[in-house]
């Protein structure tokens, strides 16, 4: 019985009180209006290149306090009370180690008003099967 129990666990970890991992910054950039630049070609002649609207973005950093490698981590992008993005990190991620990722978003996010945004830990996955969802999430 004492086996089947253990066994249990092993495979079926339970999960951490909280979040394991740290965001130590999380900020957010609108894209940029489209243009047109023009330039002289190699024959005299003025050309145009059309740029059009470049992507907003938020970008996160952040670390993995457990000592297990985190192996995806989810995380809201909270601004003006709500959740305005959702942002999804996959790879394998160490202990101790900074992350910092850079995620394309609408711009329909902005403006973000005068509260400062911040990043929230939504759901974390570790190497060893162990899983985190935040109980609380914000509302979109």
């Amino acid at each position: 019985m004492f086996q089947f129990l253990l066994a249990f666990t092993t495979v079926h970890p339970l999960a951490p009180a909280g979040p394991r991992v740290t965001v130590d910054a999380c900020w957010a950039q609108r894209g940029s209006a489209p243009y047109t630049s023009f330039y002289t070609d190699r024959h005299g002649k003025l050309q145009s290149i059309y740029h059009p609207r470049g992507q907003g973005t938020i970008a996160i950093s952040y670390v993995n306090n457990a000592p297990e490698p985190l192996v995806s981590i989810t995380f809201g992008f909270v601004a003006k009370g709500y959740m305005v993005a959702e942002e999804h990190d996959v790879g394998t991620f160490s202990h101790g180690v900074e992350i910092a990722h850079t995620f394309d978003v609408s711009d329909q996010i902005f403006p973000l008003g005068t509260t400062l945004p911040r990043c929230v830990v939504l759901s974390e996955h570790y190497a060893d099967g162990v899983r985190w969802v935040n109980p609380d999430p914000p509302r979109f």
